[in-house]
């Protein structure tokens, strides 16, 4: 990689302002993780009229999640070469993810027009047609994808399609789909399954949770007071409602939300890597905790890329429930809102997204590996919350559609804070946000209950793991039936 960059520096030198060569330049910087000087390379070659240059700017933008960046360099790329195809849906895939779905159908039909088979404005299209109700619209867009030599692609058409059924109400056929996608993608990651050094693996888990039942938690030693206030952890497993919590809560002046970063977990894997790595919690130092918490808060504030100032701070990353023990370790006085749902409308949403891979989704592509994990984590959080005294805060999906304002304001008496109407309007919040997750299309909508018992419609599918649910069903309260 230095002998390529090298080679495109001198390049650079010995023709300078030549518009491939800083394409090529910042192409090379981005491989070699410079993402500072590949944005500056990308801004020289496209002022100088190479779209290609712009096109690759809004790929780099993107990348990190700067919405507002990319859809500038997107346009200045369209505006150059109105035909570029790839440029165009592209274009219009982030309009979508800005909820501007009027620009966004009319650039991804324009984007078909010039490549029929162009998969980006497909499944763009599909997505627009969607959240405009038009469900056979949404399948017939994705019909060339589901033959996609691309696996993701083809993956996300399949997922998509499910979507589409489920809107029919066409259940068998909707499951059908989602375990097509989910097998597609399932054979390509299969390797994260096997990924045993990470803290979110099953593995992890289950050493975790020994111990969790087992250690003298007494015997920890704990800094005092600090110039910083813990964090507040939003957690919960996913598709339990934590985006729609986090746009409530980030509709709040007087909090501000970190949404789904692993700032926590990267901080504190080397604490779970084994059962000896466990056994030394004891003999931290106050000197050690305090460099961790410092080392937080620096990720932390790097990735709001803003100081927190006097706001509260919450943390919104749902698997963070797993990590519980080591957050009672690191931040003892840190308050903890679970958000829970039932455990089947959980499960069987899942199982019908599409997430970023890693040690923990890949175990939601299988039903009864995803009925195991939650089995585990969940255990884990109840363990966790039994013997480690932290400050949690229950709050239910049902409840909160239902009675937004009320929940609302128990959440603001939990972390100490005045009501602050604004929180009613989560979906304004929403859009003015980039909403990294599944739920990027639902928390810009009214609260609505068809979600609520959704697992019904797939009882049959879902027949081999609900004794696996059905006793955290009990637990928490949900009608066994």
């Amino acid at each position: 990689m230095e002998e390529a960059l090298l080679s495109f520096r001198l390049a650079d030198q010995a023709a300078p302002n030549h518009p491939p060569i800083l394409n090529m330049l910042g192409k090379t910087h981005q491989r070699a993780g410079n993402s500072a000087d590949a944005r500056l390379a990308f801004t020289r070659a496209g002022t100088l009229g190479f779209a290609e240059a712009w096109r690759n700017l809004g790929r780099l933008e993107a990348d990190h999640n700067d919405w507002d960046a990319a859809l500038s360099a997107y346009e200045r790329a369209v505006a150059i070469a109105p035909n570029d195809a790839v440029a165009v849906a592209e274009l219009a895939h982030v309009l979508e993810q800005r909820h501007e779905l009027a620009r966004a159908r009319t650039l991804a039909e324009v984007a078909i027009k010039l490549d029929f088979g162009n998969e980006v404005a497909r499944l763009t299209l599909a997505q627009v047609l969607l959240r405009e109700q038009d469900a056979a619209g949404a399948r017939a867009s994705l019909a060339p994808v589901l033959r996609s030599l691309n696996a993701t692609n083809r993956a996300l058409a399949h997922g998509l399609v499910g979507e589409a059924h489920d809107r029919e109400g066409r259940y068998d056929e909707a499951f059908a789909s989602f375990a097509e996608a989910n097998q597609i993608l399932l054979s390509k990651y299969a390797a994260l399954k096997s990924a045993i050094t990470s803290p979110f693996h099953p593995d992890t888990l289950q050493r975790l949770r020994r111990f969790v039942d087992t250690e003298d938690v007494g015997a920890w030693r704990q800094p005092g007071s600090q110039e910083q206030a813990a964090p507040v952890f939003l957690v919960g497993f996913p598709r339990s409602g934590t985006t729609l919590l986090d746009q409530v809560l980030s509709s709040h002046r007087g909090i501000v939300c970190l949404e789904e970063t692993e700032t926590f977990a990267n901080g504190i894997a080397d604490l779970l890597a084994s059962d000896a790595a466990l056994a030394s919690w004891r003999d931290l130092s106050i000197s050690e905790v305090q460099a961790r918490r410092r080392l937080y808060f620096e990720a932390v504030t790097a990735a709001l890329r803003a100081p927190i100032a006097s706001r509260v701070f919450v943390d919104k990353l749902p698997l963070n429930l797993l990590f519980l023990p080591a957050i009672a370790r690191i931040f003892p006085d840190a308050r903890i809102i679970v958000a829970l749902r039932d455990p089947r409308d959980v499960i069987l949403s899942c199982y019908q997204q599409r997430f970023g891979l890693n040690a923990s989704m890949v175990q939601l592509l299988d039903l009864e590996s995803a009925a195991r994990y939650y089995d585990l984590g969940m255990g884990l959080f109840e363990r966790s919350r039994e013997r480690l005294g932290l400050a949690c805060h229950e709050i239910r999906y049902e409840r909160l559609i239902v009675d937004l304002e009320g929940e609302a304001r128990k959440l603001c008496a939990f972390l100490g804070l005045n009501f602050d109407a604004g929180m009613l309007d989560f979906a304004q919040t929403a859009r003015r946000r980039h909403v990294n997750t599944p739920s990027v299309r639902q928390v810009v909508q009214p609260l609505y209950t068809r979600s609520i018992g959704r697992w019904r419609g797939y009882a049959g599918p879902l027949a081999t793991i609900l004794p696996t649910l059905a006793p955290w069903a009990e637990r928490y309260g949900y009608d066994p039936a």
